[in-house]
């Protein structure tokens, strides 16, 4: 599978997600964005991270000792400001920081939406798209999705233009993504705000419009659950967690 990627890597499209990510979540513009990512997921450009990596894990370690009991939100806080601070220079101090607030918040929706039995089949029965909105729940749900997505995604993006503008960028990875945006090809949907610079058809500003958005999903949920999941694990075994 993982030498035949091009072939294997696909799913049956999703009209709710669709709706919500304005089509993609990283499929139809998948080549220029995998093309963009791929500098901030190399073991090679991971290293550059670990020294955010280390002093988040030490407040990790910090909070876990002093507060034990409140182990899944202190994960939830280590690995969104991880990423956080990766993709645009700002960390998540606390668990109740805004941006972190506003991610899981955000997330919470979107896997209400995803989940199986949420919505009627529409992916079989097409023409249910066409139900009014105010006779099909799923619709609001997903506007409301849409909204909360793109308050926090664009707005984090605003402020890195506006650090660029000003001169006082911080190197974070979506100013350079900001910086390179014609070279690469990106456009407002795929970074996430609106450029004066890239000029697309309609069609075109239909693509992925949360590369950051995206890669903060992978990052802070992924990633949380993960620990929180390891953690329960040790606590099962304490014989292992001895190994550990």
């Amino acid at each position: 599978m993982d030498k035949r990627s091009g072939s294997t890597a696909d799913r049956p499209p999703m009209h709710v997600a669709d709706v919500i990510a304005g089509g993609l979540n990283m499929a139809e513009s998948w080549r220029t964005l995998r093309k963009t990512a791929h500098t901030i997921l190399t073991p090679q450009g991971s290293m550059k991270h670990l020294p955010i990596q280390r002093a988040e894990a030490s407040q990790l370690l910090h909070d876990i000792l002093c507060r034990p009991e409140a182990f899944y939100t202190h994960i939830r806080r280590f690995a969104n400001s991880v990423i956080l601070s990766v993709l645009y220079g700002k960390r998540a101090p606390r668990y109740e920081t805004r941006e972190a607030t506003a991610f899981f918040e955000a997330q919470h929706e979107w896997e209400l939406v995803l989940e199986p039995g949420a919505t009627p089949p529409i992916d079989l029965i097409p023409i249910l798209k066409y139900v009014p909105e105010r006779w099909a729940k799923w619709k609001q749900d997903c506007a409301k999705t849409r909204k909360m997505q793109r308050k926090l995604y664009f707005g984090l993006l605003d402020e890195a233009k506006e650090r660029l503008s000003q001169g006082e960028e911080n190197g974070c990875f979506m100013e350079e993504i900001l910086a390179k945006e014609v070279e690469l090809g990106m456009n407002r949907e795929m970074t996430g705000f609106d450029s004066l610079l890239v000029w697309r058809t309609r069609a075109n500003l239909k693509t992925d419009r949360y590369l950051g958005g995206i890669l903060m999903e992978g990052g802070s949920d992924t990633t949380s659950s993960y620990l929180q999941s390891l953690i329960l694990a040790l606590v099962a075994y304490p014989d292992a967690q001895r190994k550990a």
